[in-house]
């Protein structure tokens, strides 16, 4: 696929449906996620998507996971230092 690394995350998902010629709602039906979702991770409304959403898209637009985790992390970056383990709170 022809895309731009500068692509948003978002862009990039709908520039693969596209090549595809997948309307949105198909790939609601097949992935289980909800219309308003899609519409919203493909107009860059949700920045921090879900890893099974990510997971989901990549299998029904053949699309690497490991790609669409990449991207993510460049837009929402997640620190877990910080974080108390359950051992480290007792």
């Amino acid at each position: 696929m022809n895309c731009k690394i500068m692509d948003s995350l978002g862009l990039y998902i709908k520039k693969a449906r596209n090549l595809k010629n997948i309307s949105l709602s198909t790939v609601s039906k097949n992935t289980k996620i909800s219309l308003s979702t899609l519409s919203r991770i493909e107009n860059n409304k949700i920045k921090n998507i879900k890893n099974i959403h990510l997971y989901k898209l990549s299998k029904e637009l053949d699309l690497d996971y490991n790609n669409l985790l990449r991207r993510r992390w460049e837009l929402f970056p997640i620190f877990s230092y910080g974080r108390k383990t359950d051992a480290e709170n007792k």
